[in-house]
């Protein structure tokens, strides 16, 4: 089974101090910043966040620093502090959506039912 990446989510303040607001799985799904966004919005409101992931040594790195605000408009707005987060974090959702190309689709295949021929019942479509 693969294993879904971890982030931890702070809030930045206006005197640029960080609190923990909460760890987030990153579902596979994501594979845009758009719909990372909106994720992030629905989880956790509209802020500045600070957005570390989980490395596969177990540290926390940086991903980004984003700003979410909600406007009557255009809807969801979502600024970064630096050109390289934004780079670093399309990055990382091309990383976290490549084992979804490798999952079996096996939930596909087992929902899928025989079709049966009219005028023959489940057994003779099986046996004959």
């Amino acid at each position: 089974m693969n294993k879904q990446a971890e982030l931890r989510i702070f809030t930045i303040a206006k005197e640029s101090k960080t609190t923990f607001k909460k760890i987030l799985t990153l579902p596979l799904y994501l594979s845009d910043i758009d719909s990372f966004a909106m994720h992030i919005y629905k989880k956790c409101g509209s802020h500045l966040f600070h957005i570390e992931f989980k490395s596969s040594y177990g540290r926390w790195l940086k991903l980004c620093s984003i700003r979410i605000k909600r406007t009557k408009k255009t809807g969801l707005k979502y600024t970064f502090s630096d050109i390289d987060d934004s780079n670093r974090l399309r990055l990382f959702l091309e990383k976290n959506r490549k084992p979804r190309d490798k999952l079996k689709l096996a939930e596909n295949i087992s929902t899928v039912k025989p079709k049966i021929r009219e005028g023959k019942n489940r057994d003779d479509f099986y046996y004959g």
